[in-house]
């Protein structure tokens, strides 16, 4: 008996068991006694189904991790050509160039805010997430302590006095670089 046919069998106790909800019927022992589930025969064959399924799973996986980095490949080919069509529409002083099948328009990114030195932006600009018991919460008008505190930079506050006003914040750095929208 082929691998297949064995494995078709134990597909189909499988669904019998299921319906069932695992419960042995006399149907049920019959089929298996009649597809010898319970010889060791059947041990060796099933450790050979698992042995291939293993084996399948890493190609599988195997594939999956070259076709990763194929797709990294090409997303990095693309941002490479795309700084090309940035630094060509830069040097030719167009804003669009147009050729019938595609429209490049040179467009600003947003502003993005990059971390220069942390330990110099002002609290005001700084945002926690605070966990604490709910008995600590009910005494929150009292001092607590908290049992995990982290502080992150709260960059969209920064960006946006940035942009309203033209304030900068000591220890970022405001970046907007060049892009180029397809159409």
């Amino acid at each position: 008996m082929n691998i297949y046919a064995i494995e078709a069998q134990f597909v189909a106790l499988d669904a019998m068991l299921e319906e069932s909800n695992g419960v042995l019927t006399p149907e049920i022992e019959t089929y298996m006694d009649s597809i010898q589930a319970r010889s060791l025969n059947c041990l060796f064959d099933l450790q050979t189904l698992r042995d291939q399924c293993q084996d399948y799973a890493k190609i599988c996986k195997d594939r999956a991790d070259e076709f990763a980095k194929k797709a990294k490949n090409y997303l990095n080919r693309d941002q490479a050509y795309r700084k090309m069509q940035v630094a060509i529409m830069l040097s030719a002083g167009q804003k669009t160039m147009e050729n019938g099948a595609h429209r490049i328009t040179l467009v600003k990114n947003p502003l993005k805010v990059e971390i220069v030195e942390e330990s110099e932006i002002p609290d005001t600009y700084r945002i926690t997430e605070l966990k604490i018991t709910l008995a600590d919460y009910k005494k929150i008008m009292d001092a607590i302590e908290a049992k995990s505190v982290k502080y992150e930079v709260d960059k969209k506050s920064i960006s946006e006095i940035y942009k309203s006003s033209g304030v900068e914040i000591a220890g970022v750095k405001y970046v907007q670089d060049d892009d180029v929208r397809v159409k």
